[in-house]
């Protein structure tokens, strides 16, 4: 008999707490809409955050192209970089194609300091981003994982495409 009311008591026991658990799970597993959309906006927020960085990032990269090295106190292309093609597939990890070569163009001059290209001393990026905060930086609303728009204090937008694991600048416009 103490057999029969210790099992009842288990067996009462187990339904309690699996019913306890299931009510638990179905809770947690349906989200609430407004849960789902700060995960996504926080997910976007990343997302952002990590295209703004890559474009400081490509904005480096032209200045250690252009704006590092110097010959007899006249600016030259980096030597690592040697010609235009170098400099353009250089940049090309970091900009479209397109707009790696308007920035070559913008710089490179005929003229030559020994065996290294001059550049023209103006920055094609004007105001620079290097010197903005994020805090400066509006991101467009229509922004998404694969492509992300934001504007500078200084009126610049950046459209920023996403390759890879990284994003590259495709345009660059002033407003």
């Amino acid at each position: 008999m103490l057999k029969k009311a210790t099992a009842g008591v288990m067996i009462a026991a187990l339904l309690v707490t699996g019913a306890a658990c299931s009510k638990a799970n179905d809770s947690s597993a349906t989200s609430s809409p407004q849960s789902t959309q700060a995960a996504a906006k926080d997910n976007q927020g990343k997302v952002n955050n990590k295209a703004y960085l890559d474009a400081r990032l490509a904005e480096e990269k032209v200045n250690t192209l252009f704006h590092e090295k110097k010959v007899d106190n006249n600016p030259v292309l980096n030597p690592a970089y040697g010609d235009k093609q170098r400099a353009v597939d250089f940049l090309g990890k970091y900009y479209d194609t397109a707009l790696a070569n308007q920035i070559v163009d913008h710089y490179l001059t005929d003229q030559k300091q020994g065996e290294a290209i001059v550049v023209k001393t103006d920055k094609f990026f004007q105001p620079s981003i290097i010197e903005n905060k994020k805090e400066d930086i509006k991101f467009d609303d229509k922004s998404n994982a694969d492509e992300v728009t934001f504007t500078t204090k200084d009126n610049l937008t950046y459209v920023m495409k996403k390759k890879g694991d990284t994003f590259i600048v495709m345009n660059v416009e002033k407003k």
